[in-house]
């Protein structure tokens, strides 16, 4: 609900497709996608959705680079008055987008690739390294998925409270992206 903005972060696909580099070389644009943050309470948890997720990417010689974007204010905790404060709390009216940028690392192995992500969120950029990412590649399609622990903090957002007691700094971000060449 509070981190519907690393949903997106979700988007991170990095990639070195060496044992995929043909099928893998070329332009990338999403198809569908999918986040959702979980914030954790003393007694509760909540989870908001996006399925409003964008982006395009390009992979030449084995290295890809790939961007991805949400707006804040597409996440949906099943609470309306929740989500306005959510918005309010990460300053999606100033910062409406959550922005990912990707570049690719290493080669895929059993399925996972290892990728380079910043994070653009609340005003806020943080480099993530050595992030671990599923991936399938099937012809013309790519599916990739994961979850990315963050913390509120390292965007400088101030943790909502319930009762008194704020939420975790950390939260989860689950990422569900399918992608097709141009």
């Amino acid at each position: 609900m509070y981190m519907n903005f690393f949903s997106l972060f979700i988007l991170m696909l990095g990639f070195n497709f060496q044992s995929y580099a043909e099928s893998a070389n070329g332009e990338w644009t999403v198809n569908s996608g999918e986040l959702t943050y979980h914030v954790h309470f003393v007694l509760k948890e909540v989870s908001g959705t996006s399925k409003q997720v964008k982006g395009k990417g390009k992979c030449i010689e084995n290295k890809c680079k790939f961007l991805f974007a949400s707006e804040v204010k597409s996440f949906d905790s099943g609470d309306s008055n929740r989500d306005l404060h959510m918005l309010e709390v990460t300053k999606g009216a100033k910062h409406p987008l959550v922005v990912v940028n990707v570049d690719a690392l290493n080669k895929i192995e059993n399925k996972k690739a290892i990728s380079k992500l910043n994070i653009k969120f609340a005003g806020v950029s943080k480099d993530y390294e050595n992030y671990p990412v599923n991936v399938e590649l099937n012809g013309h399609q790519l599916k990739a998925s994961g979850q990315l622990k963050i913390l509120l903090s390292e965007f400088q957002v101030q943790r909502p409270s319930l009762l008194g007691m704020k939420v975790d700094d950390n939260i989860e971000i689950d990422f569900n992206i399918i992608m097709s060449k141009r």
